[in-house]
């Protein structure tokens, strides 16, 4: 049987660390990223940037779709 792949072991990953995230801690959030060679970006926000940054997140998806043209 062939190994099974995940995208982040052969496609470029993005990460957004959270840094008031009550949820996840920062410094998990951080190893996860290390764990998949993220790009990261920190933003000073909440469990949810997409809801209370949503400009610095769509800066993010924007930035890594221009990447990969």
């Amino acid at each position: 049987m062939g190994s099974l792949l995940c995208a982040w072991e052969n496609k470029p990953s993005r990460y957004i660390v959270s840094e008031q995230d009550h949820m996840l801690d920062t410094d998990l959030q951080k190893a996860m990223a290390k764990k998949i060679h993220a790009t990261v970006t920190t933003l000073n926000t909440s469990h949810a940037p997409h809801i209370s940054q949503p400009d610095a997140v769509a800066s993010v998806i924007l930035h890594a779709v221009s990447a990969v043209k």
